[in-house]
């Protein structure tokens, strides 16, 4: 089957990468296949874990119902960066059905998934975003780690409640 062999062949050769630089010169081919062929990638993010990443990196660049799909579950992996690619990929969709998986964004310990959950709520004027941000910008911590996050909730904070 000709999209597992250019997914194959793709994966073959991001891991002969020998550092960062060279990886992402590489990478280039799996992002071609991934978006000729995103339910075979999605097969071989479940199948070879060593590539979930590289994988779901891919898929959150794109837009369909199969790949909103799968972020929406991978929403709750336990791998952050996972999380990440997955909140990158369905703050594209904001509607009613999204808003308790924003909400659980904000409430993440990873900051990269904070960041993109905080993204994905800018123009929802919903109470339990309200609630979620409301609890972010108490934490001394936010604050203190992640400064720029910490200014964009108290942002939109102050949206909300201009309305």
């Amino acid at each position: 089957m000709k999209s597992i062999k250019e997914i194959d062949d793709a994966l073959n050769i991001i891991s002969t990468a020998r550092n960062r630089w060279d990886y992402e010169e590489k990478q280039g081919q799996l992002w071609e296949a991934v978006r000729k062929y995103p339910k075979e990638a999605i097969d071989y993010f479940y199948n070879y874990p060593e590539y979930q990443f590289s994988i779901a990196w891919c898929l959150a660049h794109l837009k369909s119902k199969i790949i909103k799909d799968f972020f929406v579950q991978e929403a709750s992996n336990k791998d952050q960066y996972i999380r990440w690619c997955a909140y990158i990929n369905i703050k594209k969709y904001k509607s009613e059905d999204m808003i308790e998986i924003f909400a659980k964004g904000l409430r993440d310990r990873s900051s990269l998934v904070k960041g993109e959950a905080l993204e994905a709520v800018k123009g929802i004027k919903d109470q339990r975003i309200m609630k979620e941000l409301n609890h972010l910008v108490t934490l001394k911590s936010f604050k203190n780690n992640c400064p720029g996050y910490f200014e964009q909730a108290n942002k939109l904070l102050d949206e909300f409640n201009g309305f």
